[in-house]
């Protein structure tokens, strides 16, 4: 990370440790306390790469090509990301068909995010199943209509913004 744009990395870790203690990312344990911060540390990495990844194609495509590896060290530049950044997680109410979403990877076939667009959510409310279209062939996954919980999406694309997103419907173990 330290080829990294300084500013573009305090502003993700500021809105993703903002959100986490206004009770989004329960499951990274964050807390801040007199003599510092606690999380679970898997977890916070894990949930951070969405705003990093959101950061990155934000600068590519307004800033510089470069993305999160910018020179540009202007606070200025950085104001219209801070407010895509600091937006509140989308749950399962800003969810339509057409949209693109990133999921969380399947451990037994890749380490990497599983994307694809949602095709249908008639099921979302009674069983928070999201139906996919054109699943993105790539990393060991297969390129075919399938779906997934709302509670596996990472993030969610809307016209040309990406958003993060955490389901307010959680799995059930």
């Amino acid at each position: 990370m330290s080829n990294y744009n300084k500013i573009a990395k305090d502003l993700v870790r500021k809105c993703w440790e903002e959100h986490a203690l206004n009770g989004f990312w329960k499951e990274a344990n964050f807390e801040k306390h007199d003599h510092g911060t606690s999380f679970s540390l898997f977890e916070r990495v894990e949930l951070e790469k969405a705003y990093y990844y959101i950061a990155h194609e934000w600068i590519k495509q307004y800033l510089d090509s470069a993305g999160l590896y910018t020179k540009k060290r202007s606070l200025g530049y950085f104001e219209p990301l801070q407010k895509v950044l600091s937006c509140n997680p989308w749950d399962e109410t800003n969810l339509k068909p057409g949209q693109k979403v990133w999921m969380k990877p399947l451990r037994e076939i890749s380490t990497k995010y599983r994307r694809g667009e949602i095709g249908d959510i008639s099921m979302l409310e009674s069983n928070g199943i999201v139906d996919l279209v054109n699943c993105v062939e790539e990393y060991g996954y297969q390129d075919t209509h399938g779906s997934c919980y709302s509670w596996e999406i990472v993030m969610v694309r809307d016209d040309d913004v990406w958003h993060t997103f955490e389901a307010k419907q959680k799995r059930s173990d």
